[in-house]
């Protein structure tokens, strides 16, 4: 049996893990390839893509089709692919089921609750503003230039300290591999869910942490 440390705060994913952005996040590259005549991907290719922030996920859509991305068509492609999503930042997101509620009882029981997201800050922010109107985080960070994207370890270990907390007191709950990593690197427990933009078959090969199919299960392993 793994040993069990009192949890105290939970930092969470944004995308595929508390809000589905998928539809917004595809239209978005989409624009963007469009804007150099190249096809729009689908729904499937385009979970496959992200985790890893916008350009990669940009880079790695356009490399399905065969094409690596200059920096200069990176340049021209990347403020289309920004403006289009500024715009329209939650066109189509809605919450995933369990979610409200589960959020609502970690408040209860006095955890502390984070975000922490590979995509930009500019718009993490209206995101989760959007999603939860009743501000339930004390921290929300995305992508930008003060800290490396996830999985490095530097954002995780600014929530923790930003709360007085130690590695073990935090639960890291995500949807991809990049979570996992980043909670392994940081040294914080994690847990997985299997609603998100990755397969749980996929998630389970890796081995990198438990993947729950809904809360209940969640909250019965990790935080009983």
């Amino acid at each position: 049996m793994k040993q069990k440390h009192e949890i105290r705060a939970i930092l969470f994913d944004l995308d595929g893990t508390l809000v589905n952005t998928i539809t917004d996040i595809l239209a978005a590259i989409n624009a963007a390839l469009e804007s150099v005549s190249l096809f729009p991907v689908d729904l499937k290719t385009a979970k496959a893509v992200v985790g890893h922030g916008l350009t990669n996920a940009l880079k790695a859509a356009a490399r399905t089709q065969g094409k690596e991305l200059s920096e200069e068509e990176l340049g021209m492609m990347l403020p289309v692919l920004k403006t289009y999503y500024s715009q329209n930042p939650f066109r189509y997101a809605t919450l995933y089921p369990g979610v409200r509620e589960f959020v609502d009882e970690c408040r209860a029981r006095g955890y502390a609750m984070g975000v922490l997201s590979n995509k930009d800050h500019s718009l993490t922010i209206p995101i989760v503003h959007k999603m939860f109107p009743d501000e339930p985080f004390t921290y929300i960070r995305g992508a930008g230039e003060e800290f490396p994207l996830k999985p490095d370890p530097a954002s995780t270990h600014e929530f923790i300290s930003h709360h007085k907390l130690t590695p073990q007191e935090v639960l890291f709950i995500g949807d991809t591999e990049v979570d996992a990593l980043t909670a392994q690197n940081s040294g914080t427990r994690s847990a997985l869910v299997s609603w998100g933009f990755r397969d749980r078959m996929e998630l389970v090969a890796t081995g990198l942490s438990t993947v729950y199919d809904d809360f209940s299960h969640l909250v019965k392993e990790e935080l009983a």
